[in-house]
């Protein structure tokens, strides 16, 4: 991507910059800033291998935090969009595949993952909106068994695969482990999800976080009864709300989990690696 879209990237920021002093225009002005910031981003990643192997990983860090920043504006940006329709694809004939956000995010967060399965002619696709971000995960799980149950009568199927961001993720697991007879689950796919609990949920607020420490009794019980078998999973290293990374690997054989080197929390929603993994377990899934 780099070697194709950088130059333009560049170009455009440069023109968008131009434009901006030209005009005094502020909103033209932030459309810049964050084009440059994007530019950099790409630049960094495609120049990281000029750098000595012991800085390199600090040039790889810089890359991940400008994308992750740019990514958090995106979705927060996006918001809005949570309002609108959450059933996509309607006449596809494959599996139905319902996508749930992370914490304090909404359903808008899968615009990228949803544009990319529509084309591929997966679904038909839900997306369901938590609501309040500081309830317990049993609230949620039981939010997502009503979103199900909806579906079966929509889709007049039993059969269903659930992918499930960050807080996302857990809550699916925890789900398919408290209403085992509800759906035939035929996947539970996770991206950068604390299945094994986060250091960094004691900074958070509700009890969804606590719930989410890693030392915590929910996440202790969670653990002695995932439905590790039908769990894919998907994690970075440079992961920066799920700490340590292998938390969110429960499931151990070679070919059901990927691990990223180069994107944040956030990015995993954005990335076109990330996306193909989930189409190559997909094609023998749905």
């Amino acid at each position: 991507m780099q070697k194709l879209y950088l130059p333009t990237l560049i170009a455009i920021s440069w023109i968008a910059v131009y434009l901006s002093v030209l005009t005094s225009s502020k909103a033209l002005c932030l459309f810049a800033v964050i084009l440059c910031m994007l530019s950099l981003g790409f630049l960094l990643k495609a120049i990281a291998f000029i750098f000595p192997k012991w800085i390199r990983n600090y040039v790889v860090v810089a890359y991940v935090v400008l994308l992750e920043f740019l990514g958090l504006v995106f979705i927060y940006l996006m918001s809005f969009l949570s309002f609108f329709d959450k059933r996509f694809n309607r006449n596809a004939k494959k599996t139905p595949i319902l996508l749930v956000h992370g914490y304090v995010n909404f359903s808008s967060v899968w615009l990228f993952h949803v544009i990319r399965l529509k084309r591929k002619g997966y679904g038909p696709l839900f997306l369901i909106n938590l609501g309040f971000p500081f309830y317990g995960i049993e609230t949620y799980a039981k939010k997502v068994k009503q979103k199900i149950a909806k579906i079966q009568k929509i889709t007049q199927k039993n059969e269903i695969i659930l992918i499930g961001h960050s807080m996302g993720g857990l809550v699916l697991s925890y789900y398919a482990e408290k209403y085992p007879d509800h759906a035939n689950i035929k996947a539970i796919i996770t991206l950068g999800s604390p299945l094994k609990g986060t250091m960094v949920a004691k900074i958070g607020v509700g009890k969804c976080c606590r719930q989410m420490e890693s030392k915590s009794k929910f996440i202790q019980e969670a653990q002695k009864s995932y439905p590790v078998r039908v769990m894919y999973h998907i994690v970075t290293k440079k992961d920066q709300l799920v700490i340590p990374y292998t938390s969110g690997i429960i499931n151990q054989e070679k070919d059901k989990y990927y691990v990223i080197n180069d994107l944040g929390h956030a990015s995993l929603l954005y990335s076109t690696r990330v996306f193909q993994k989930i189409d190559h377990w997909l094609k023998d899934l749905s």
